[in-house]
C-alpha cells in the first residue's frame, strides 16, 4: 500500500507542490508586521521590534514599568535599574505579573530620558570588556512596607509566592 493509498496521507493532509501547507493560525501570526506609526513592513516580530527600537525610541515594554533600581514588588535594591529590569523581565513570576496589573509609572519619553541617563555608565561597563547588567555591587533587601502582592497561586514555601527568583 503507498501514500496515494493509505486514508491517513490523504489529500487533506499532504502539502501543496512544492511548499508547506500553513494553518490559519500561522498565517495570521506569521504575516508581515506592519509599524502603526510609519506603515513599515517588517517580515518578523523580531525585525518589528528592531524598527521599533532604531527608527521610533520604542523599547521593550517593561521599561515603563521600573523607574528605578529597587523592585517595588519585593523591595530589593539591585544598584542598576537595568539589573532591575532583568528581575523584573526574566526572573520573577509574582514580580512581573505585579507590575503589570498595576500599569505603567512613566512615560514613553520618560523612559528614554532613564535610559540615556543609563547609556554613559553603560559604555563605561562596555569599554572595560563587561555587560550592562554587571553587579558592581551585591543585590540588598530594603526595609519597608511591601505593596499588596497579588498572587496567582498562594504558596507557604516563600513570602512572595510561587515563581519568586525560580531558575
Amino acid at each position: 500500500m503507498g501514500q496515494a493509498d493509505c486514508p491517513i496521507f490523504s489529500a487533506a493532509w499532504r502539502p501543496p507542490k512544492g511548499g508547506r501547507r500553513i494553518s490559519d493560525v500561522l498565517r495570521v501570526f506569521a504575516s508581515p508586521m506592519v509599524c502603526y506609526i510609519c506603515g513599515h513592513v517588517s517580515k518578523s516580530l523580531q525585525a518589528h521590534s528592531v524598527h521599533l527600537s532604531s527608527k521610533h525610541q520604542i523599547k521593550c515594554k517593561f521599561r515603563r514599568y521600573v523607574d528605578g533600581n529597587t523592585c517595588q514588588v519585593c523591595l530589593v535594591n539591585f544598584g542598576t535599574r537595568e539589573r532591575c529590569l532583568n528581575h523584573v523581565r526574566y526572573r520573577s513570576n509574582v514580580c512581573r505579573i505585579n507590575y503589570v496589573m498595576r500599569g505603567p509609572s512613566l512615560t514613553n519619553d520618560e523612559a528614554i530620558a532613564l535610559d540615556s541617563k543609563d547609556h554613559e555608565a553603560n559604555r563605561v561597563l562596555y569599554s572595560q570588556c563587561k555587560r550592562r547588567h554587571q553587579a558592581g555591587s551585591p543585590c540588598l533587601q530594603s526595609l519597608g512596607p511591601f505593596l499588596p502582592i497579588l498572587f496567582e497561586r498562594p504558596s507557604m514555601h516563600h513570602h512572595l509566592g510561587v515563581g519568586h527568583n525560580r531558575r
